[in-house]
C-alpha cells in the first residue's frame, strides 16, 4: 500500500498520523481526539512467508494430533539418530505448537 493511502490527517488538529495495524479507530497522539480510520487507510497484516514443507514433520504432527504421541516421539528419535526421549518429546511438542523445527 502506498504511503499516501496509509497517511491520515486528524480532523481536529490536522496532524499527520500513521494508523496502527488491524484497528478501525485510534487516538490522535497530538490532541487526543478519537479518529475513525477509513478502510483504505487500515494497515493489512503482512502475508506470512511460506516455509519449506518437510513431509516428515507433517507425519509427526499427524501422529501427535491423532493421539499417537509415543509413535511421533519414536519417529523423531529415528529421524534424528541419538535424540534422547525427553528431547524427542520436546520436539514433538514444538511441532504441535507450530514452531519451526529442523530435524
Amino acid at each position: 500500500m502506498s504511503e499516501d493511502a496509509r497517511s491520515l490527517k486528524c480532523p481536529a488538529c490536522g496532524a499527520t498520523l500513521e494508523p496502527p495495524q488491524g484497528q478501525s479507530n485510534m487516538k490522535c497522539s497530538y490532541c487526543q481526539s478519537t479518529i475513525e480510520i477509513p478502510a483504505a487507510a487500515q494497515a493489512q497484516a503482512p502475508a506470512p512467508i511460506p516455509l519449506p514443507y518437510d513431509p516428515t514433520i507433517g507425519k509427526i504432527l499427524a501422529l501427535a494430533r491423532s493421539g499417537e504421541r509415543i509413535r511421533a516421539i519414536n519417529m523423531v528419535r529415528e529421524v534424528t539418530g541419538n535424540t534422547n526421549l525427553s528431547d524427542a518429546a520436546e520436539i514433538v511438542d514444538a511441532i504441535v505448537r507450530g514452531e519451526l523445527v529442523e530435524l
